[in-house]
């Protein structure tokens, strides 16, 4: 079983529409470049109150792999709580 070490990080834009856009950007230490692929995929993602992810794509950051997740024009009452699906 492997035991990858998650770090995240979230950036939030508010908007004047009462509107906010997330973007998520996780690394996970641990997994190899196969696994890695396999975890970052839409369907491994959470949903904001409904709101389903718009993108979800691999990237580098610091040379290694790591995976992008962005939602936008979630309502700003739909930030409250993030459901893991």
């Amino acid at each position: 079983m492997l035991d990858p070490q998650l770090k995240v990080n979230y950036e939030f834009t508010i908007h004047e529409k009462d509107t906010v856009d997330v973007v998520e950007t996780i690394t996970a230490a641990g997994l190899s470049g196969e696994d890695f692929a396999q975890f970052c995929k839409k369907e491994n993602f959470p949903t904001f109150e409904g709101a389903t992810p718009d993108t979800v794509e691999q990237i580098e950051q610091d040379g290694k792999p790591a995976c992008r997740i962005s939602t936008t024009n979630i309502p700003s009452e739909g930030t409250s709580s993030i459901v893991w699906s």
